[in-house]
């Protein structure tokens, strides 16, 4: 008993191991079993925790990969909507147009033209009246700048001027031509019709009871036939009212007469005489829409007023100091609709459309 060693605790049954002997060999062989198993085991949890983490790297790209073709599906989903729309809103045009050419109408009226004063564009003079393209598309007719050109080179008897707000009809005035038959195309060529009143017998006129900033409104604030292309000196209005100040054509010194002169379509320095090619002198000085005021050459010396606009649509900068520009109030959109048969125009309230008309 004396000779027991102290690091070799007892077995059960009071056997111990003694060194070299077959009992501690069979010892250190389970014991490196078990060593193995549990290695094994580590290696097994190892490889399961690398697989889940690779599937998970895997799901992540897949959920990436994934969202991005959802997000370009919906952008294209979007696109494809608003193509739809403009499509749609295309062939609606068309039937309309086709049915009444079809059918007998009771009136009908074709948008030719309609003016946003502060979508920046600007529609002066110069741009668009008499030239042979079309501006802006269908889709946006009635909220941007807009010209027809098939309906500008269409025969015509009537033209309403309407003042609306997104489309809905604020105010309205029907004129008949004195010309009848002819497109505009030929009515706002200026070697044809320069300085000229191109209307007559005034106006029909309907505006809602709540319509807005009607005392300066270059159209229904005055009364009168309608003038086109009334130049004078180096300045020009596409359309105005002979109720209202019509500048001499002379030149006063200072290039342009009064520069009094305010309607729809204007420059203070262009050429708008018939014997020049219609061009911009200087971009500085041109507008859409002025209002009616009296900001002439002479008022301007003595107090020095500012030429109110509508919106922002004018040129920019101070080459002449004298006539400068300031943004006033936008009273809405003014759109040319005209007809070759029509007298009256639908009233306030009215949703206006590329072609109003009712056929039978």
């Amino acid at each position: 008993s004396s000779g027991i060693n102290a690091e070799w605790p007892l077995r059960p049954g009071g056997k111990v191991p003694l060194p070299g002997s077959e009992l501690l060999q069979k010892e250190n062989e389970k014991q490196d079993c078990r060593l193995a198993v549990n290695e094994n085991k580590i290696k097994k949890f190892a490889v399961v925790l690398v697989a889940v983490g690779v599937l998970a790297v895997a799901s992540l790209v897949t959920s990436f990969v994934a969202l991005s073709k959802l997000s370009q599906v919906e952008n294209n989903s979007r696109e494809r909507t608003a193509e739809l729309e403009a499509a749609n809103d295309q062939l609606e045009a068309v039937v309309t147009r086709l049915g009444c050419r079809i059918s007998p109408l009771t009136y009908s009226w074709y948008l030719a033209m309609n003016m946003n004063p502060d979508d920046g564009h600007i529609m002066d003079y110069t741009t668009g009246w008499s030239s042979t393209e079309g501006i802006g598309t269908e889709r946006e007719a009635l909220a941007r700048d807009y010209k027809d050109q098939s309906v500008w080179e269409k025969p015509v008897d009537s033209i309403a001027i309407v003042r609306h707000q997104n489309g809905t009809v604020d105010a309205v005035k029907v004129f008949k031509f004195t010309d009848k038959g002819i497109p505009l195309s030929e009515r706002f060529n200026t070697t044809k019709y320069y300085r000229a009143t191109v209307t007559s017998g005034g106006s029909v006129d309907q505006i809602a009871e709540d319509a807005e900033n009607m005392g300066d409104d270059p159209v229904f604030a005055v009364s009168g036939d309608l003038v086109f292309n009334w130049g004078y000196g180096l300045c020009g209005t596409r359309i105005a009212l002979t109720g209202s100040s019509l500048s001499k054509d002379v030149d006063t010194g200072d290039g342009g007469g009064d520069r009094n002169t305010h309607g729809l379509g204007n420059h203070f320095s262009c050429t708008p005489t018939p014997d020049a090619e219609i061009e911009s002198q200087t971009d500085t000085l041109k507008h859409e829409i002025s209002n009616i005021q009296d900001c002439s050459f002479a008022a301007w010396q003595k107090d020095k007023c500012e030429t109110v606009v509508q919106g922002g649509d004018h040129g920019t900068g101070s080459k002449y100091e004298f006539v400068p520009f300031r943004n006033g109030t936008v009273y809405g959109n003014y759109a040319l609709y005209v007809s070759r048969d029509a007298t009256l125009f639908p009233g306030p309230g009215t949703q206006l459309g590329l072609v109003i008309g009712q056929c039978d």
